[in-house]
């Protein structure tokens, strides 16, 4: 049985030699041959690939993590580990790359005034294409032509605006201020008047009053003036300006101890307010009080002077600068109302030649950062909202804005980087140590929400921070 296996075997082996034989011995050859060549082919495509892509992310930054979004994420992880409690206000500006103020530029002291003015025109009549009929769009339109000086353009505007919105009181107030400019003091005074008939009017503003005040005393209606400032005082205690107004027109009626009252109240909001002096100095003389009158007289000349030096050293830059944040405030208001009726692409535009004109004006520069972040660009966003913190350092809302944008972006540390810096530069704002508290709470760092919480207890004493502060304090007893 062997034999014949061995048999049939070798029978086989010989066969090997037959043409047939011969030939598929020849294609499999051919085939594994070209399965060679395939697979070389496979193996050097896919070295070129992944050399390209090795190249492609050392470039972008993918490999090493040189993006500014790994980056501030890489170093988010490696610097975990270090408390942000005890840096100081310099090494928190440079974790949250706050930029330097002289990084800002400053609105520029030459500009092309035609062509500025050509853009601001087409932009005017897209508006009141786009808003036919629109007390907004037509009250904007109005203002912008009294800021270019065209008072005959800005009138038929403003009464439109007027007509369409009978209640705004700003609106009407605008129109009276340019009634009073073209000398139709009566008729501004009506413009007025009116809002008082109303059922429900605007609230009113210091500035409706002090328009208000002037038309009355324009016309010879002392009395009801005086009254008007009054009420503007009632409004805003605190306003220099309107103590001053008061006491002049006091003045004019030879109401010298009243005059004397008013202006004392100016000039306790405002030392070196030196016109205040001078009608202090007129309202002692006429009641005989020399001696005070002459000491009111010297503080009058001192504050004028000094003021005199000051104008004289800022007025050319002023004058400089001056149209460019005009064309900026005048771009920004256009962008507000697209915005408003939610044209987003067109306000976008406009809030960027706000902020070309004059890149240092803060409400151009924060509605823009809203905007961006209401789109979800929150990498944009918060580099306007830095730009801001610089700006307006005093403002706790721009902290605010750059934590919770660090939050967006997964960056936990700078967003408490951002409050802790808002607790430095501001020390007895109480929210600001109450949110950082909050936040570290909500780290699970309850160690270093104490202090914040205590000192949040201390300046605002409400029961949110009292129940704070009780909360951080069970955590503490918890985590023992």
């Amino acid at each position: 049985m062997s034999k014949r296996r061995t048999q049939r075997h070798s029978k086989t082996r010989l066969s090997d030699n037959s043409p047939a034989a011969k030939r598929t011995n020849s294609q499999a050859a051919g085939t594994e041959e070209s399965a060679a060549r395939f697979s070389t082919s496979i193996i050097l495509l896919t070295i070129v690939l992944v050399l390209g892509l090795l190249a492609l992310s050392v470039s972008r930054g993918w490999l090493f993590g040189t993006t500014a979004e790994s980056r501030d994420r890489s170093t988010d992880r490696v610097t975990s580990a270090q408390s942000l409690e005890g840096l100081t206000i310099e090494e928190l500006e440079d974790k949250l790359a706050i930029p330097a103020m002289s990084d800002i530029p400053e609105p520029s002291k030459t500009i092309d005034i035609e062509a500025w003015t050509a853009q601001l025109d087409e932009a005017c009549a897209g508006l009141k294409s786009s808003y036919p009929g629109d007390a907004k769009a037509e009250h904007l339109y109005g203002l912008i032509q009294l800021r270019l000086k065209r008072t005959k353009s800005a009138e038929p505007s403003l009464r439109r605006a007027v007509e369409l919105s009978p209640a705004n009181l700003q609106m009407r107030a605008d129109l009276a201020d340019l009634l009073m400019q073209l000398g139709q003091d009566e008729e501004a005074l009506r413009v007025l008047l009116a809002a008082n008939a109303m059922e429900k009017p605007s609230v009113t503003g210091l500035e409706y009053y002090l328009l208000l005040a002037d038309c009355q005393a324009r016309i010879g209606d002392l009395e009801s003036c005086e009254a008007t400032l009054v009420l503007a005082t009632q409004v805003a205690p605190r306003d220099a300006a309107a103590w001053l107004r008061l006491a002049k027109v006091q003045l004019q009626q030879r109401k010298s101890a009243q005059a004397e009252s008013s202006v004392r109240k100016a000039i306790q909001q405002n030392a070196s307010y030196a016109e205040a002096w001078q009608v202090l100095h007129q309202a002692l003389k006429l009641q005989r009080r020399e001696d005070e009158s002459k000491a009111a007289l010297e503080q009058w000349n001192k504050y004028k002077s000094q003021n005199r030096v000051r104008d004289a050293t800022t007025f050319d830059d002023e004058m400089a600068s001056s149209m460019t944040k005009i064309f900026g405030s005048c771009f920004r208001s256009l962008a507000v109302v697209y915005q408003s009726n939610g044209n987003k692409e067109i306000a976008q535009t406009l809030y960027q030649r706000a902020i070309l004109a004059n890149p240092r004006d803060t409400s151009s520069i924060l509605g823009w950062a809203n905007m961006l972040r209401s789109a979800g660009d929150f990498r944009s966003a918060i580099e306007l909202n830095r730009r801001l913190v610089r700006l307006q350092p005093d403002d706790y809302l721009n902290y605010q804005n750059v934590a919770n944008l660090s939050m967006e972006l997964s960056r936990p540390r700078d967003a408490e980087a951002a409050l802790r810096l808002a607790c430095q530069r501001m020390p007895e704002n109480g929210n600001a140590h109450l949110a950082l508290a909050n936040f570290l709470l909500f780290l699970n760092k309850p160690g270093e929400a104490k202090a914040p919480a205590n000192r949040a207890k201390q300046l605002l004493g409400t029961s949110e921070s009292e129940s704070l502060v009780n909360r951080i304090q069970e955590s503490l007893s918890t985590s023992r």
